[in-house]
């Protein structure tokens, strides 16, 4: 079995500011690894500031790439691409058929307007543009993934 690579490419390099021990970082990266929900995430987040101090913009980062990669999986989403224009990914026809389209649009639209949809091929590709972005792509991801989860089940 070939190693898996991340369908999301963000740094995940832990500063030295927070540790120079290795032993620490990985400890922290093994957390990070556990984040499978907004909970794990916020409980991973307290727990690496109570000892380590506040979290920078790349870790918060990272740990969102982590919750997206998960996400993912249950969405059977295996890649997102990106480029320097737009991040894109497609949801295939099983997730599509358990989905209220409408609201999906209605809840994009609210999250960005940046959101660009296509059909064909029984697929959707839904493509997020990046220029003028407020915050980085993957938190846009996290809840447009988080939302469709909650309206296909």
């Amino acid at each position: 079995q070939e190693d898996e690579k991340p369908i999301v490419n963000v740094a995940t390099h832990i500063d030295d500011k927070y540790t120079t021990e290795d032993s620490l970082k990985i400890e922290i990266h093994k957390l990070i690894n556990e984040i499978d929900s907004k909970e794990t995430l916020e409980r991973v987040k307290q727990e690496i500031e109570d000892r380590f101090g506040k979290i920078n913009d790349d870790i918060d980062v990272y740990m969102h790439s982590e919750l997206l990669e998960k996400l993912a999986k249950k969405l059977e989403v295996n890649n997102i691409t990106t480029n320097n224009l737009y991040v894109e990914f497609i949801l295939n026809k099983d997730i599509i058929e358990s989905l209220d389209i409408t609201d999906l649009f209605v809840y994009a639209s609210k999250l960005s307007t940046k959101y660009r949809f296509n059909y064909k091929n029984d697929r959707l590709y839904i493509k997020l543009l990046l220029s003028g972005l407020e915050k980085h792509y993957v938190y846009y991801l996290v809840e447009l993934f988080e939302h469709i989860i909650k309206i296909k089940e």
